[in-house]
This record gives structure tokens, C-alpha cells and sequence, in this order.
């Protein structure tokens, strides 16, 4: 009898009210969970897909098929209450991580998209009246007499005029000046209430007007978009195939895609197969033939006819074929590397930037994203004025890769990203860029980072086409420097392996 009893006890509960010999009765109202769970993990490895090598990719589905498997037994144990408890917790964080993976991702794909394939250039056009003018918009003036350059903005007078009558309802009455010079007279002295010009010519008011900027004021700005389809010469395969991309640091703080003088350019030479990178620097104020018009004037002033002229202009001195380009506006250098928390950047001299805004030690800096770019700006307190200007512009780019290409970079990736996305134009496909990461990811590889800039000599000159009559410094082209940069081109190009002497 007592045996018996025991036996009871033993098959019912114990002392502390658990049940041990009995099963428990099945669960029921976990299959959302699992199904929950299951959705966010393919969800997860289809965003991946395009980043992943196919050897992660399917680690990754033995991982979670296996997570899974273990969820779904614990839940549905049917002998210990704590396994069910553990597999119901388990099962919710693994769908919250899942499914906040995929948003990370997401959000990542949504970034290249905006920041690739852009087939698109527009011109950002100003209606200017004088500071004390009476007229706080359009409307005040639709009556009045509209200045505008005949030489430079004949281009844009059409759609400009089409634009004020939309917000007006009145035709705008167009006055012609042959010079910015006579345009800035035209509301200076009254003949004009209003004059209009495209944006990237605003700096050739000041030659003959110091004070334009601060005796005008803008009253409208339209974005037109540029009729001129952006050129392309993509590679077969860039995880294979040599490539050059064209950089061109625009002197532009409003939409990335507006035409814009170049202020800073760049070559850069992507070997994936020898997996060497060469960043040709190019002056600014290279004195150069501007397809175009035919004559000679500096590399920066090609960006205002578009970013086909400046990679025109270059495919012509250097007998080279540009694949892709990448357009960077000021702000991008700035949001781009305080997303990455900094870069260190080697200087070979002390030196205090720009409006003494920074001490600039001799060695390495940590920079911050507006340290960087007044790094980059210096030139008249640096002993080789533009060229040492050209070096600290590679600098701050090799140390931008050298960020990118880390491990560490992932923490920030979305961050970096973001900053991109409003700042940074190129039209690389995201399929090519994906492709990129897939094998960075896959390979890991070392990249060697060799560096080359042009040189040349200063100049002055009163032929330079879009200040013709005014005395204009250039730089003339050391053509045997020009010669070198062809021939590594050409290195790179023949999976040949060059060797540098490096700059910090």
C-alpha cells in the first residue's frame, strides 16, 4: 500500500507542486510565433542575397533552419515547462533581431539605390534683386525687367521664364547683357528689377562687383533639369575587370546633381584582380582644351557645362577611356567621415588651415569632417600652393578608403550611408556597387592604396575662354608628369602591378 501511494505521488506531483511523471498537454497558439520567425528569416537572407558570398549565404540558412529546428522542439516539449518558456523567449528575440536585420539592410539598399545609377544633371537658376529691393518674391516684380547673360545662359532663359510664369501667370519681360559685369550694372543702376543666371557662374560677378554677394540677395531658385544625358562606359564585370572612376569634388553646398564647377578631380584606377588602387590627382586649374568651346581654360570651369565636359576634357589629355564617375558635394566630405567617426590623415608639415580655423600638426591627424575639408581647401599657407593642395586632397581620400575598406566599418555602414545619399552621385549601377561589397565580403581582401598626382607650373593669363580679357592664374600642365599618370593608367589597366613611392 505504501508502495502504491508513493507510486501516486511520484506519477502526479512532488513537494513542491511540479509535475514530473506526466506529460504536458500540447501547446497551442505558438505557430504564429514560428511562422513569425520563419517569415523574418527569409526575409532577411532574400534583402542579403545581393551583399552575401553564396558560401555565407548558406551558413546562414543552416544557422537559422537550425535555430528554428531548436525553437520549435522547446516550444512544443511536452516535459519541462521551462523549455517552453525558453524556446517561447528565444523564438521572439530571434524574430525582433531578424527583422531589425532586415530593416538595417533595407535601409542599405535604399541609400545605393539613391546614390547609383543617376542619369540626371540640374542646373540651379537664380532670380537675384538688389538687398534693399522692395520685392520679397516673384510676384512683386512680374511686371518688372528681367536681366540675363546672353554669352552663358542663353541655355536656360527659355525654361526660366517658363518657370516664373507658372508662380506669376505673367510672361517675364527679358532684358540681354553680353557680360555679368554690365548684368550686375543692369540692377545696380535700376535698368533691371531682377536678373537670372545659372548659379555656377555666380563667382564672375566678382571680378568686376566685390561686394555682389552682399549688397544682393536670392529671391527664387529653380532646379532645372538638364536636357543632356549623362554619358556611361561601364566594364563587363567590376568584381573583374579594371575600372576608372572620375571624382569630381563639386563647389556646390545645395543638390549634388546641380552643374558646378570641379573643385577638387580625381582619377581613381580600381584593379580587383591584382586588387591595387591608384588615385591620379588632378590640379583644379589645370590649363586645358574645354572640348566644348574648342579653347583653353581651367579644368574647373568645364563643370559648369556638366560633368560629360570634365570627363571629356580629361579622356583627352590622358588618351583613356572614364567608366564611371562620382560627384561629391562639399557636405559630403563632412557627414561622410563624421559618420565614420573620424579618419587619421598624415601631414608632412604643421600648418594652420583656412581663417585659422585649424592647427594642423606635423604627422598624423585625427580629423573630424569639417578638419578634413579645410584640410583639403588649403593651399595659399602650403609652400606648393595647388600641387601640395592636390597631395592633401589624396590624403584625406586614401584615408577615406582605407576607413571604408576596414571590417569596422560595418558598425556605421547605415550612417555612412545616409550621409551619402544626399551628397554623393556616381552613375555606377547598385547591382555594380553590390557586386563590390559581395567581394569585399568574400574575399577580404589587402588592398594596396598607390598614389600619383600632376604637376605643373603657375601661369597668368588674359586668353582663358570664360574670363577672356581679364588677367586669370592657371596652371600649366608638366606634361611629363601628365606622361607618367598615362603610363600607370595604362599599368593598371594591363593587370600590370605598380609601385609608388607612398605618400603618407
Amino acid at each position: 500500500m505504501a508502495s502504491d501511494s508513493s507510486q501516486k505521488r511520484t506519477s502526479s506531483t512532488t513537494a513542491s507542486g511540479k509535475r514530473t511523471g506526466k506529460k504536458l498537454p500540447p501547446a497551442k497558439g505558438y505557430r504564429f510565433i514560428l511562422f513569425l520567425q520563419f517569415c523574418a528569416s527569409v526575409l532577411l537572407l532574400f534583402l542579403a542575397y545581393n551583399y552575401l558570398p553564396i558560401h555565407f549565404l548558406a551558413a546562414g540558412i543552416v544557422l537559422l533552419s537550425l535555430l528554428v529546428v531548436l525553437c520549435s522542439l522547446l516550444i512544443f516539449s511536452r516535459k519541462s515547462r521551462f523549455s517552453r518558456f525558453f524556446g517561447r523567449f528565444l523564438s521572439l528575440v530571434l524574430s525582433a533581431v531578424l527583422f531589425a536585420g532586415s530593416a538595417f539592410i533595407n535601409r542599405g539598399n535604399l541609400a545605393i539605390d539613391n546614390v547609383t545609377g543617376t542619369e540626371k544633371e540640374t542646373i540651379a537658376v537664380s532670380v537675384v534683386v538688389m538687398k534693399d529691393s522692395k520685392a520679397q518674391s516673384l510676384n512683386d516684380i512680374k511686371n518688372g525687367v528681367f536681366g540675363y547673360n546672353k554669352s552663358y545662359d542663353e541655355e536656360i532663359i527659355e525654361n526660366s521664364c517658363q518657370a516664373i510664369k507658372k508662380e506669376t501667370g505673367v510672361s517675364p519681360r527679358i532684358d540681354p547683357y553680353s557680360q555679368y559685369g554690365y548684368l550686375a550694372d543692369g540692377i545696380y543702376y535700376g535698368d533691371a528689377d531682377a536678373i537670372i543666371f545659372n548659379e555656377a557662374y555666380r563667382d564672375f560677378f566678382k571680378t568686376s562687383h566685390k561686394d555682389f554677394d552682399s549688397k544682393t540677395r536670392v529671391l527664387k531658385t529653380f532646379h532645372l533639369v538638364s536636357e543632356e544625358k549623362l554619358a556611361s562606359s561601364a566594364v563587363a564585370d567590376v568584381t573583374k575587370d579594371c575600372f576608372i572612376v572620375y571624382i569630381s569634388g563639386i563647389d556646390a553646398r545645395g543638390e549634388v546633381t546641380v552643374k558646378s564647377r570641379t573643385d577638387a578631380n580625381m582619377l581613381v584606377a580600381v584593379n580587383p584582380t591584382t586588387h591595387q588602387v591608384l588615385l591620379l590627382g588632378i590640379p583644379r586649374d589645370y590649363y586645358l582644351t574645354i572640348p566644348i568651346s574648342g579653347e583653353k581654360d581651367k579644368l574647373t570651369h568645364s563643370g559648369m557645362y556638366g560633368i560629360n565636359e570634365s570627363i571629356a576634357t580629361l579622356e583627352n589629355l590622358l588618351n583613356i577611356e572614364i567608366n564611371y564617375y562620382a560627384r561629391v558635394n562639399f557636405s559630403a566630405t563632412v557627414d561622410i567621415i563624421d559618420a565614420m567617426d573620424g579618419v587619421d590623415v598624415y601631414s608632412p608639415v604643421a600648418f594652420t588651415t583656412l581663417d585659422g580655423k585649424y592647427k594642423i600638426k606635423e604627422g598624423t591627424n585625427h580629423m573630424n569632417g569639417k578638419m578634413a575639408l579645410y584640410f583639403m581647401r588649403s593651399r595659399k599657407m602650403l609652400a606648393g600652393g595647388d600641387n601640395d593642395r592636390v597631395s592633401n586632397q589624396i590624403r584625406v581620400i586614401r584615408a577615406m578608403l582605407k576607413e571604408l575598406m576596414s571590417f569596422g566599418t560595418i558598425a556605421n555602414y547605415n550612417s555612412i550611408l545616409s550621409a551619402a545619399e544626399t551628397s554623393v552621385q556616381t552613375n555606377m549601377t547598385s547591382k555594380e556597387v553590390q557586386k563590390l561589397i559581395q567581394m569585399q565580403l568574400k574575399d577580404m581582401p589587402s588592398w594596396d592604396i598607390e598614389n600619383y598626382q600632376f604637376s605643373g607650373s603657375n601661369l597668368y593669363t588674359f586668353e582663358a575662354s570664360m574670363t577672356k580679357g581679364i588677367r586669370t592664374y592657371v596652371m600649366e600642365p608638366d606634361m611629363k608628369s601628365v606622361q607618367t599618370g598615362i603610363d600607370l593608367l595604362n599599368k593598371m589597366l594591363n593587370n600590370e602591378t605598380i609601385s609608388l613611392e607612398k605618400l603618407k
